[in-house]
Parts: C-alpha cells; sequence; structure tokens
C-alpha cells in the first residue's frame, strides 16, 4: 500500500473530527452570547467598526505649530493644544500640556473653555496640571468642537483670599467631527 493511500483516510477522519467538534460546540458558544447581544442587529463587535483617517483640529486665528501627532498649537507663554477625532471609536482626544507646576510660578490647575457640538455657549473645567496631559470624550457627538487652555495657580491677596493667576489663552482650537 502506497503512502498516499494511507494519508487519505486519516485526513478524511481528522476532518470529519473538526466539523463534529464544530457542530457540538457552537450552540454552547451561541449561549455564551448574552440575549440582548444577540437579537440586536446594532451590536456589532469593534472590529466591524469602519474607521476613517483621524481629523485633526486647527485654530482658525493662527497660532504656534509646536509640532507633535496631532499639531499643537500655542501663543507666547500660553499652554499647547491639540484636538483629534478618531471615528472608530468614536472619540475626542485633547492633548494640552507644558506647565509642570514646578519652578519660580508654581501653576497649579488648567482652565479648559470648550464647545460641543449641539450644545451654546462656552463650558469650562479645571484640569490637572502636567507637561503632556490628554483629556477624552468617549462616544463623542458628530460635529464642531472647540477648545482653549490656560495654566493657572491661586495667589494670596493682600487682606486676606486668593485670586487665581494665569498665563495667555491657547489659540483657540477648532474640530470638525463629522
Amino acid at each position: 500500500m502506497s503512502a498516499i493511500s494511507r494519508r487519505r483516510p486519516l485526513a478524511t477522519t481528522c476532518t470529519v473530527v473538526l466539523i463534529g467538534a464544530g457542530l457540538l460546540w457552537a450552540p454552547a458558544a451561541r449561549a455564551a452570547v448574552p440575549s440582548d447581544l444577540a437579537t440586536q442587529p446594532e451590536a456589532t463587535p469593534a472590529s466591524l467598526c469602519v474607521s476613517r483617517p483621524p481629523r485633526d483640529g486647527f485654530p482658525p486665528g493662527g497660532g504656534n505649530n509646536t509640532g507633535g501627532i496631532p499639531p499643537r498649537y500655542q501663543w507666547g507663554n500660553s499652554p499647547y493644544l491639540g484636538a483629534r477625532y478618531d471615528s472608530c471609536p468614536s472619540k475626542v482626544r485633547v492633548f494640552y500640556g507644558g506647565y509642570s507646576g514646578t519652578g519660580f510660578l508654581h501653576y497649579t490647575h488648567y482652565v479648559m473653555k470648550y464647545t460641543t457640538p449641539g450644545e451654546l455657549g462656552w463650558k469650562t473645567t479645571q484640569l490637572t496640571i502636567g507637561q503632556h496631559r490628554v483629556w477624552t470624550f468617549t462616544n463623542a457627538s458628530h460635529g464642531d468642537w472647540n477648545f482653549k487652555v490656560k495654566a493657572c495657580f491661586n495667589a494670596p491677596r493682600e487682606g486676606g483670599g486668593e485670586r487665581s493667576v494665569c498665563s495667555d489663552w491657547s489659540p483657540q482650537i477648532y474640530l470638525n467631527s463629522r
């Protein structure tokens, strides 16, 4: 008997075993998927998400490009600021920094002003100081985003209390997430 004729039954047996194992495990695998995910057509794995090239923000009023990916911009002694939209998953990331919180002027926080799609007016938030920071919006709305940032510290006032002393505002960054 030749070697070729002895291999055929082995290959056929292996194929039958693999198909049989798949048929036995398939119902168990289906049962392991939560029923709400198994029946909803919009519940697709992230790997099926169709990605487009990321979009980077830019300063409509100008600014000094300090480099990086995405590009970051600043004015004089302002913090740098850059933004990027990734369509898959829908995420806006804001890159800011340039101040460490050490040195003669001990900056303690950043003040970020921003607008989000579909909402009027600027919102303000306080963020942690640091040389290289990232602020992330997950499930980002599609539309127009705007950002600007400054670094601040609280200084004592003569007669009591405190006042904020801040750097210049960064250039305003516009980001389209459509």
